[in-house]
C-alpha cells in the first residue's frame, strides 16, 4: 500500500507528458498531411497548367468534357471554330452550345449508356457528325473522343474537333469538275459518232463509184489513179470506223464482231 501511494504521484505527472507527446504525435502528423496534400494540389496545379499549355497549342479544337457534358475547358481553336468565346463555352452542356438540336437526344443516350455499360462504341476512333456554330449554321466535323479518369474532375472526355468545311468545299467542287468532264465526254462521244456517221455516207457513194468507173477501165494509168483513190477511200473509211468504235466504247455501247482473221493479214496492213 505503501509502494502504491508512493507511484501514485508519479503517475500525474507521467499521464500529462503522455497527453503531450501524444498531442505532438498528432499534430506532427497532422502537419505531414497537410503538407503532403498540399504537394499533390500543388502537382495537380503544374500537371494542369502542363495540360492547359498542350491543349492551347493544339490545332484541333479540344473540348474538356465532363460525364455529366459539361464543358471543363476548352482551347482557342475551339472558339475560332463554334464562334463563342471561351467564357461563353465554359461551365454549359455540349448540347446547350455546340451540338444541334435534332442530334441532342441521340447524345444524351450515347453518354448514358457508355457510363453505364462502358461500351465504346465511338470513344477512340474518328467519326464525321454535324456542330453547330454560334450563328446556327453547321459546321462538319471530324470528331476523336478519348475517355480519362481525371483525379480532380472525375471521368472526364477529350473531343479533338477538326472543321471539315474546306475539305467539303473541294470535295464538292471535285465532283462537279468530274461531272462537267463526264458530259462533256458524252457530247464528245455524241459528236464523234455523229461525224462518223455523216462523213460515211457520202465516202461510200465515192468509193462505190470508183469501183463503177474501174470497171469501165480493163487498164491504163487512169485505171491505177482510180484504185489508189480506191484504196484511199477504204483506209479513211476503216479510220471512221475506228472513231465510231471508241465513241461506243466510251458510251459502252461496244458491240464485239467476231470473224475469222488472218494474222498475217493484219499485219500486212
Amino acid at each position: 500500500l505503501v509502494k502504491i501511494c508512493f507511484f501514485v504521484p508519479l503517475l500525474h505527472p507521467l499521464r500529462k507528458w503522455s497527453l503531450r507527446q501524444t498531442r505532438r504525435g498528432s499534430l506532427g502528423y497532422a502537419e505531414k498531411e497537410i503538407e503532403a496534400r498540399q504537394k499533390l494540389v500543388q502537382s495537380l496545379e503544374a500537371s494542369d497548367e502542363r495540360n492547359s499549355a498542350i491543349i492551347e497549342i493544339a490545332s484541333s479544337a479540344v473540348f474538356y468534357v465532363n460525364c455529366e457534358g459539361r464543358i471543363i475547358k476548352v482551347n482557342s481553336a475551339a472558339s475560332e471554330i463554334f464562334g463563342y468565346a471561351r467564357e461563353e463555352l465554359v461551365g454549359r452542356k455540349l448540347t446547350e452550345t455546340i451540338i444541334p438540336e435534332a442530334m441532342c437526344d441521340a447524345h444524351e443516350r450515347g453518354l448514358q449508356r457508355f457510363l453505364k455499360t462502358g461500351v465504346k462504341r465511338v470513344i477512340g476512333r474518328p467519326i464525321e457528325l454535324i456542330g453547330r456554330h454560334v450563328s446556327g449554321h453547321d459546321i462538319p466535323l471530324s470528331v476523336t473522343l478519348e475517355y480519362v479518369e481525371d483525379e480532380m474532375n472525375g471521368p472526364a472526355f477529350i473531343g479533338f474537333l477538326s472543321d471539315l468545311s474546306e475539305r467539303k468545299r473541294v470535295e464538292e467542287e471535285l465532283r462537279n469538275a468530274l461531272d462537267l468532264a463526264e458530259d462533256g465526254n458524252r457530247e464528245k462521244s455524241k459528236f464523234l459518232a455523229s461525224m462518223s456517221h455523216e462523213i460515211r455516207t457520202p465516202l461510200n457513194a465515192i468509193v462505190g463509184l470508183t469501183d463503177l468507173a474501174i470497171s469501165d477501165l480493163p487498164t491504163g494509168r487512169t485505171r491505177d489513179f482510180l484504185e489508189l483513190s480506191r484504196e484511199a477511200g477504204e483506209y479513211l473509211s476503216a479510220m471512221l470506223g475506228d472513231l465510231l468504235d471508241l465513241a461506243k466504247i466510251e458510251a459502252g455501247r461496244l458491240e464485239l464482231n467476231l470473224r475469222p482473221t488472218s494474222p498475217r493479214a493484219l499485219i500486212e496492213e
